[in-house]
């Protein structure tokens, strides 16, 4: 009975914050009627955990939700009438889909594997509240722009800030409700803002509301028991990284994005493997250089995010 009313809250949560954009939209831009749903849906997804006490009902509530944004956004009538707050946006984005996605997928994989509810409340917090902020001080104040024409357009001012609110997400769990040293705090937190502020960075089409919850919660797990030591030592590793990649970038003209993207595919492929699997990705990208050049941007020796992704993966 809890979890039914649980779910019909979060039904009338999600329908209120839907429909009072539309009335605030004609006094706010897209972006800031876009940010107001998100923050308000991820405060009320925050409290997930203490609403219910299965992830089937956050299942049927994220398939009850992705019915219902997909209809405000493919039928022209709910489209005007009810969703002017969420698709008025001029860049293409599948953010709100992308939303529902990551929290059901995070939640499940909080409740299935029984762990600590820092690894469902560090990812969603840091999505809710990191990616909001940098998108509207990036919109407001960007001034330092780090992408090129080829990419999506990303702001210094808005990944550092990025990187402070991601830091604090992560630091205020963890040194509240674990018994994580004070150190290893540090250290991990340093991490998620780091880490997620590279993706924040290197994503496209709003594929950053799954990509940085679902990847900030593989770092928590990666990191979670993990000593200062082991961290340093990690942070090495990454150091290494980056020291090929600015050996590359003598060579080719990566764009800034694709440093940060190749840094994060390097930490990510170390993450989910070991450091062996690390050898033919780098030793790819070390050498992709020399390779026969097939597109336009690939022939002017422009190499943007996108291309490092694809070389990565085939590495």
């Amino acid at each position: 009975m809890k979890d039914i009313i649980s779910m019909v809250v979060v039904m009338v949560v999600l329908l209120s914050s839907v429909l009072l954009t539309k009335i605030l939209f004609k006094n706010s831009t897209a972006e800031q009627s876009r940010k107001l749903i998100h923050i308000t849906l991820g405060l009320t997804v925050l409290i997930f955990p203490y609403l219910f006490t299965s992830h089937i009902p956050v299942i049927i509530l994220g398939i009850l939700a992705f019915i219902g944004l997909f209809a405000l956004r493919n039928i022209k009538v709910l489209k005007n009438k009810f969703g002017s707050g969420l698709f008025s946006i001029e860049r293409k984005s599948y953010g709100e889909l992308y939303f529902v996605a990551a929290v059901v997928t995070i939640f499940s994989l909080y409740k299935v594997l029984d762990l600590h509810v820092v690894h469902y409340l560090i990812p969603i917090a840091t999505l809710t509240f990191a990616d909001s902020t940098a998108a509207l001080v990036g919109v407001r104040y960007g001034q330092k722009k780090l992408s090129n024409e080829y990419e999506d357009t990303k702001s210094l001012e808005g990944s550092f800030i990025f990187f402070v609110v991601a830091f604090m997400c992560c630091l205020v769990p963890l040194q509240l409700l674990t018994t994580v040293g004070r150190m290893e705090v540090l250290l991990i937190s340093t991490f998620v803002g780091i880490l997620s502020s590279m993706i924040e960075m290197t994503s496209h089409n709003g594929n950053d509301n799954f990509l940085l919850p679902f990847l900030t919660f593989l770092i928590i797990q990666y990191n979670f028991t993990e000593t200062a030591n082991s961290l340093i030592n990690i942070s090495a590793v990454v150091m290494f990284m980056l020291f090929i990649c600015l050996i590359v970038t003598m060579s080719t003209k990566l764009s800034k994005l694709a440093l940060v993207s190749a840094l994060l595919c390097g930490y990510m492929t170390l993450m989910l493997g070991s450091i062996n699997w690390l050898y033919i990705p780098l030793l790819m990208f070390t050498f992709f250089s020399i390779f026969p050049r097939t597109t336009e941007l690939e022939k002017k020796n422009e190499l943007n995010y996108h291309i490092i992704e694809l070389n990565t993966l085939i590495g």
